[in-house]
């Protein structure tokens, strides 16, 4: 587990279960960093920081999502639009 968020990897992820034999259901694998990242989005968010700010910060801080790549604008956008978890 990642002790600060410059070390946070990771946004979203996917798991396959089988349901039943020959079928697999995917669902959302919310991880305790992906946690730790939807915080500090949503705090650099109410502290007045624009999208912009934040995708720079986290470009900043190297986070990056599951290929490896840093997070853009629509992820940001994302986690600020999306249910409180």
């Amino acid at each position: 587990m990642c002790e600060a968020a410059s070390s946070l990897s990771v946004l979203i992820g996917v798991a396959g279960l089988p349901l039943h034999p020959g079928r697999i259901c995917m669902r959302i694998v919310v991880e305790e960093d992906e946690k730790r990242l939807v915080a500090i989005v949503r705090h650099m968010h109410a502290s007045g920081r624009s999208m912009r700010e934040i995708v720079t910060d986290l470009r900043i801080m190297g986070v990056v999502n599951h290929a490896g790549k840093p997070l853009r604008l629509v992820h940001v956008w994302g986690i600020l639009r999306g249910k409180k978890r």
